[in-house]
């Protein structure tokens, strides 16, 4: 007898997601149960363990890698925002999520950063790649429009400590997040400053006017973290490297290990604003 050929996985490389909307939260062919959120609000989810399978690699373990679940076929996940996990399910079935077609703002923000949290702990390739997708999309509006505003406003000052506020809210709101998660969000964010910002974007290209106004100033100032993220971005983007943005300890840079603490020799390619960054980074 042939064997069962294996079943593609949904890696997010595929254009359309397939379509259970119909089954979503439907007892008709279910064959498992998911428990989420906490008491008294514990939900109860009827799933397809085909249609969970196909998109995430943890169902696929947890109902045919030998554990409880797979004889049980009951599965009850803790610790997950009740919102964001039913949200990843709705993504799971075909359903078109309303926080990754909205405008952007910080509401917005915090909704996709929880969203991709569930989506990379049930290992939802194709979910993380949307949540990314926005951010790339949405974010870079965003922030522009706060520039366009600071170097056109009436209150200059105003604008500029608006900004300090939403791009630390911004970084903020990953920093608790699993550490990888800040490479994508913080790649769009520094990348997109730095195409306004004249006064840090100069120190990659010698070539860039300098006019407008810095709003990046204030944020360096105020977060030694943020200062560091944004340093090894500058670094990598210099010498023509894929920048990873990390935090803590040795950061990385290029993919290898780069003392931020270190002797003033690697503080050289920043000589112009080196003074910017706080004095205890």
């Amino acid at each position: 007898m042939e064997a069962p050929s294996k079943r593609p996985k949904m890696d997010g490389s595929s254009k359309k997601t397939p379509c259970f909307a119909d089954y979503f939260n439907s007892s008709r062919f279910s064959d498992v149960k998911i428990r989420f959120g906490d008491v008294p609000h514990k939900q109860m989810f009827p799933g397809h363990a085909v249609i969970l399978c196909v998109q995430s690699e943890w169902f696929e373990k947890a109902l045919n890698g030998g554990f409880k679940e797979s004889e049980t076929r009951v599965i009850d996940v803790k610790g997950d925002d009740p919102l964001a996990f039913n949200n990843m399910l709705k993504f799971i079935y075909g359903i078109r999520i309303p926080e990754l077609t909205s405008t952007f703002t910080l509401g917005s923000l915090m909704s996709s950063v929880r969203l991709w949290g569930v989506a990379d702990k049930y290992d939802v390739p194709a979910l993380r790649k949307e949540v990314e997708k926005w951010w790339s999309e949405s974010l870079p509006i965003y922030i522009h429009d706060l520039y366009r505003r600071a170097n056109q406003g009436d209150d200059p000052p105003l604008q500029k400590k608006l900004f300090t506020k939403v791009v630390l809210g911004i970084f903020d709101s990953v920093s608790e997040g699993a550490e990888h998660m800040k490479d994508p969000l913080l790649q769009v964010l520094f990348r997109t400053c730095l195409q306004r910002d004249t006064f840090f974007s100069k120190s990659i290209d010698s070539q860039v006017p300098t006019n407008g106004i810095s709003l990046l100033q204030d944020a360096v100032r105020k977060s030694a973290e943020f200062s560091q993220c944004l340093l090894l971005y500058i670094h990598d983007a210099r010498n023509g490297a894929q920048p990873i943005v990390n935090s803590g300890g040795n950061a990385t840079s290029g993919g290898q290990s780069l003392t931020i603490a270190g002797s003033p020799d690697e503080w050289e390619p920043f000589g112009p604003f080196r003074s910017m960054f706080p004095p205890n980074l």
